[in-house]
């Protein structure tokens, strides 16, 4: 196995994090970040999806965002 599905990454937001995804398939999951998104709310993200990483594999992938433009 590679690691997890976009569908059990999406199940595990909703579930543990309550975060919600737009959209999910094997191997991807979407969330839609606008200008409008807090940036609290695109970090809050971020953290989950380490803390996912970090539980699973024993360490963090890191996720650095873009600076903007």
């Amino acid at each position: 196995s590679r690691g997890l599905t976009g569908f059990q990454v999406e199940k595990i937001l909703n579930r543990n994090y309550n975060i919600e995804i737009e959209l999910s398939d094997l191997e991807n999951i979407l969330a839609f970040i606008t200008i409008g998104t807090p940036k609290e709310a695109v970090e809050i993200l971020i953290r989950a999806l380490e803390d996912i990483s970090r539980k699973r594999h024993g360490k963090i992938s890191t996720i650095t965002p873009p600076p903007p433009p």
